[in-house]
């Protein structure tokens, strides 16, 4: 349904073979990244320096003893019913680390990637994307596989993996939006660049499974080694089977390459970046902001942290965590198909401006989250099985915003996307190692509600701000600062939406456009 559509001569279109190809690119290497967020449930369990004989009781440090008074006859009872369990959570739990280096352990990767993405848009928009992304994911797959071997050295050397399993990562997302430029009508753009994300849900919903059936049953390195092997075998694919623009394509039928290079956003022949022109754009920042807020900080907060709260909270076995984790991101990854395909409906028949479809999409979604981010704060507590469907509807409302916000770079400055997402991403993936360690100072506890209720109502409220900003200073529009490169891109938004349902009717259409009028001066030159 969200995916890139033509019709040519029976085949299967090129550009939904690379969409494809990205859309698996995109999941694998979020598998690969979300897959210590399980791990170490099991690898140094609810973060307590335990002197008791039970690893699920809460840690006796003076900052919990009021705690402790409080729930004596709970803990007790907790302590009979687990008694009996001591030796398997000792076999089960390798590591003695505490909240705050779990925290920072998980902060490491993306304190890497914030270090890639900046660079990475840049390199991209001048080199080109593919062997950018083919580097990124087999660097971060060869530092994910070292991990179980760092860990088992030293905290350091792991944190060391992690930080540049990050780096090597950060290269991949910016690269991403330069080739989905040279890919992608201006009509399916939002289709596609969903399509393509919505990986970042669908990696989750299936990898967080698998990580937790690898884990129970293989030990947790062999969640590294199979996740590490799974993105290598993706990169070899990804680099035999795809091309960086449509006409070096080998097998791409001349129809479609044709539809694609008349229907695209143009690029100019300089490399000049107007670096000075986006740092101080209103929109540009409205693009920082709502990343940072919703795809960034709620978004690693909850992948992070979201299975540490099931298995500690709400008390969930960690296969259940595994299983009840991914439910939610199946929520986000339909949702934000549907909402691609309706956000295109909406501007392509000039019902929205692009610029209202944006704001609208973001700010709805927006509202839901914050709305049941409240509701498991304040009403349901240990209600778990209304917890998940809240979780699963908040995730929802998320894809809504993705479906936005990751195409905003293309909307504004599709000459410059690279860069702009770069900027913006490594804004965003800053509050990927702050969100763990917030995280970390208020759940000292990790079975202890409280700690989580006030991360909640922290994270609700970056949510509604965010959105606010983009409703104010969010923009749908090519920026002024770059129409004298994609000019033809600003014409063709001002003159007529394009059709979504007839590919050839486009082109025809882009020809009058963008071809005849070139035609024309060139006539009248002396």
């Amino acid at each position: 349904m969200a995916c890139p559509h033509l019709k040519t001569d029976g085949l299967i279109p090129i550009r939904f073979l690379f969409a494809c190809m990205m859309f698996l690119g995109i999941a694998t290497v979020q598998m690969m990244r979300f897959n210590i967020s399980v791990a170490m449930a099991i690898m140094a369990g609810s973060g307590h320096l335990n002197i008791t004989t039970s690893d699920l009781l809460p840690s006796q440090t003076p900052m919990n003893e009021s705690y402790l008074a409080s729930s004596d006859n709970a803990l007790m009872k907790m302590h009979d019913r687990n008694i009996s369990e001591s030796s398997d959570s000792k076999k089960e739990t390798e590591f003695n680390w505490s909240s705050h280096t779990q925290g920072l352990l998980l902060a490491a990767f993306f304190i890497g990637y914030t270090l890639g993405n900046i660079p990475a848009g840049w390199l991209a928009d001048k080199l080109g994307g593919k062997w950018i992304i083919f580097g990124g994911a087999c660097g971060s797959a060869i530092f994910n596989a070292l991990g179980p071997l760092a860990a088992r050295s030293s905290v350091a050397l792991f944190f060391a993996t992690r930080f540049l399993a990050g780096i090597s990562e950060g290269f991949i997302f910016p690269a991403v939006n330069t080739m989905v430029n040279n890919w992608s009508p201006v009509n399916e753009r939002t289709r596609m660049m969903t399509f393509i994300v919505a990986g970042m849900a669908f990696g989750p919903a299936i990898g967080q499974s698998l990580s937790g059936i690898i884990c129970a049953n293989l030990g947790w390195p062999a969640s590294f080694y199979f996740f590490g092997g799974l993105t290598i075998t993706w990169a070899f694919f990804w680099a035999v089977t795809t091309n960086e623009d449509p006409s070096r394509h080998p097998f791409i039928t001349r129809k479609e390459r044709v539809y694609i290079e008349t229907t695209r956003s143009k690029r100019s022949g300089t490399k000049k970046v107007p670096i000075r022109s986006i740092l101080l754009s209103l929109p540009c920042i409205a693009f920082c902001v709502v990343l940072f807020g919703i795809p960034g900080f709620v978004y690693f907060c909850l992948a992070c942290s979201l299975p540490i709260y099931f298995k500690h909270v709400l008390g969930f076995e960690i296969l259940s965590v595994g299983f009840l984790t991914s439910i939610p991101y199946v929520c986000q990854w339909i949702i934000s198909l549907l909402a691609s395909s309706i956000a295109d409906a909406l501007s392509g028949r000039n019902i929205l401006s692009r610029t209202s479809v944006r704001k609208f999409t973001i700010c709805s979604g927006a509202l839901i989250m914050a709305a049941c981010f409240l509701t498991i704060s304040f009403v349901v507590q240990r209600n778990t099985s209304f917890i998940v469907i809240l979780m699963s509807v908040m995730y929802g409302a998320m894809g809504l915003v993705f479906s936005a916000a990751f195409v905003n770079a293309l909307d504004i400055a599709p000459s410059f996307s690279g860069t702009v997402t770069g900027i913006g991403n490594g804004i965003a993936v800053t509050s990927g190692f702050i969100a763990p360690l917030v995280t970390a100072v208020f759940t000292e506890d990790q079975a202890d509600p409280e700690g989580w209720r006030t991360v909640f109502i922290i994270t609700a409220a970056i949510t509604l701000i965010s959105a606010l900003v983009f409703l104010v200073f969010g923009s749908g529009d090519v920026q002024p600062w770059a129409i004298p490169i994609d000019a033809d891109v600003h014409r063709m938004d001002k003159n007529q939406p394009l059709s979504i349902k007839d590919p050839e009717e486009n082109a025809a259409m882009m020809e009058k456009i963008i071809i005849k009028p070139r035609l024309i001066c060139l006539t009248k030159l002396p």
